[in-house]
């Protein structure tokens, strides 16, 4: 079990690893520095000689830069907490904020394990290596000529190696493809799998939590009387005052405290004074919420 969770854990991380690029061919998208928002708190705008812009990702530490060559629009994630999640995750803001419109929808690029995709006619594909895709030449001919309103964003070691990369690299032959897709769908499964052994283990872990409070008999006697139970199931969505209670149960305030006060004493609720308040609050403790569902159950 142990060594399941590990390898999960260790080919989930070797798929986070590295850059990952969005590629917009020429007439895939459109990009505008002018609908760029104000510079927030901790996240500015870095301008290169050559053009690009880069700024700190909101989703995590990593970070965003755009840029163009004269075929394509590039849009990349790079740091410590990259990924595609967060390249897709940036490519919604840049599109919410008006600064992006691409025709490709950026939710369909979490299908994808590969690190580098790009956007052929609205649907991502991925690229065949690590520096670049060579345009398919259909594409090239259908694609509409017109300007992005972009900045490069890559270095120039780096655009050396694409450009090296498409004048070498072919388009694969069939087997190939076939064997990257089912190493993607491989991927794609450990990922789920990783996921769905995390989601099990916090529930045995809050399970095992509840588990340790020890409701008596006399505990669930006492919520035997309908005004309590309604008061815990009010109480597990918010704290509340008396008044509060009152108008909600449609039962007096006299009623309501006589109520609070015996859930107190029972420990299922706390009574929320601070010094200088006029309202006195009070909130589900913790085992008043287990209470509440073995009551439920």
């Amino acid at each position: 079990m142990r060594n399941s969770v590990a390898v999960a854990l260790i080919l989930l991380a070797s798929m986070l690893a590295g850059e990952h690029i969005a590629q917009f061919p020429l007439g895939s998208a459109n990009f505008s520095s002018a609908a760029l928002p104000a510079s927030e708190a901790g996240i500015g705008y870095v301008y290169s000689p050559e053009g690009s812009i880069s700024f700190r990702g909101h989703y995590g530490d990593y970070i965003v830069t755009i840029s163009r060559t004269e075929k394509s629009l590039f849009v990349s994630v790079a740091g410590k907490e990259e990924g595609m999640n967060a390249l897709a995750s940036e490519i919604r803001l840049l599109e919410g904020s008006g600064v992006l419109s691409a025709s490709c929808p950026a939710l369909q690029m979490l299908s994808f394990s590969q690190q580098h995709l790009i956007c052929i006619e609205g649907k991502w594909q991925a690229c065949p290596g690590a520096f670049g895709c060579e345009l398919p030449s259909a594409a090239q001919k259908q694609a509409p000529v017109q300007p992005f309103r972009v900045l490069p964003l890559l270095s120039e070691e780096t655009q050396a190696k694409r450009d090296a990369f498409e004048k070498t690299a072919g388009a694969g032959s069939g087997q190939e493809k076939v064997q990257e897709a089912e190493e993607g769908w491989l991927r794609l499964a450990v990922v789920f799998g990783a996921i769905i052994l995390m989601a099990a283990a916090a529930y045995l872990f809050l399970h095992q939590r509840q588990a340790q409070v020890e409701i008596d008999s006399q505990t669930l006697k006492l919520l035997e009387n309908q005004t309590r139970i309604g008061i815990l199931r009010e109480l597990s969505e918010a704290d509340r005052i008396p008044t509060d209670l009152s108008i909600k149960l449609s039962k007096s305030k006299a009623t309501i405290v006589e109520h609070l006060e015996a859930l107190v004493e029972a420990g299922l609720v706390e009574k929320m004074e601070q010094q200088g308040k006029k309202f006195v609050f009070y909130r589900l403790t913790r085992k008043g919420r287990v209470a509440l569902l073995k009551r439920a159950g």
